[in-house]
């Protein structure tokens, strides 16, 4: 879920360089395999960009547990919006701050990761005035009862996921999002179904989306459960299963 925030020091600069360093190693380490699997179709395309043959790329998607049931959240008074992530500049948590800064609805608000930006976020959500509705939990090593006891999970990502664990982790347990549509996050979040997909960059449209869903239990139910029922099973134990069986057969 998160990663030692002492493997993140450099800052954003450092951050981006370790990515992009990387790239070509890994592209290189792929191709000597016969057959690549990706967790999301995002992945996969990347991968035919760079010359990978369609048919040794094999998309399947990861298996993650979820409750045989939906548990409906309390209508309560004060909604609960959640973050999980690490504390780096490509994640958003300072754009998480300021979108919740602009919110005119009650609210409280969850921050659960680590890492090397803590601090100055911190210390910005001081200065916007949000400490006493905002909790930094730190690392945790069971993200899932901040899940099942969120009303909706805020996600200004900067970096193009490739695959977004944490919003298919929503889904299997009932939590509406909003984040921008970046990356491989349109596996888990359909647009106006089980949350929203906003254009990258545009804090006031993600403001008023998160307005929308704080001032809406109703709506805010009927995403939990669309993600609960349709967007789950795409990463259940059968559907793991049926992609594994597949990506064999292919060999024969």
């Amino acid at each position: 879920m998160t990663r030692d925030p002492q493997q993140w020091r450099g800052g954003f600069r450092a951050e981006l360089d370790d990515k992009v360093s990387a790239f070509a190693d890994r592209l290189d380490l792929l191709r000597r395999f016969p057959k690549v699997v990706a967790l999301s179709a995002y992945m996969r395309d990347n991968l035919l960009l760079n010359d990978f043959g369609p048919e040794r790329v094999h998309v399947i998607p990861p298996f993650l547990p979820r409750p045989d049931t939906y548990s409906p959240r309390p209508n309560r008074e004060v909604p609960e919006i959640l973050f999980v992530s690490q504390l780096i500049h490509s994640k958003g948590c300072d754009q998480f701050l300021k979108v919740l800064a602009k919110l005119r609805s009650p609210f409280h608000a969850r921050i659960v990761g680590d890492g090397e930006e803590r601090p100055a976020l911190e210390t910005l959500c001081q200065k916007l005035g949000l400490s006493d509705r905002v909790e930094f939990l730190g690392w945790q090593s069971d993200p899932m009862p901040f899940y099942k006891d969120a009303d909706l999970f805020l996600y200004p990502l900067r970096w193009q996921e490739p695959f977004g664990l944490v919003l298919a982790e929503c889904a299997i347990h009932g939590v509406p999002v909003v984040t921008f549509e970046l990356g491989g996050v349109t596996e888990s979040v359909l647009d106006d179904e089980n949350g929203f997909l906003v254009t990258p960059g545009d804090l006031r449209e993600m403001t008023r989306k998160v307005e929308l869903l704080l001032n809406n239990a109703t709506l805010r139910e009927r995403m939990g459960q669309v993600g609960h029922s349709l967007v789950a099973p795409h990463f259940s134990e059968a559907h793991f299963l049926k992609g594994v069986r597949r990506l064999m057969e292919s060999n024969l």
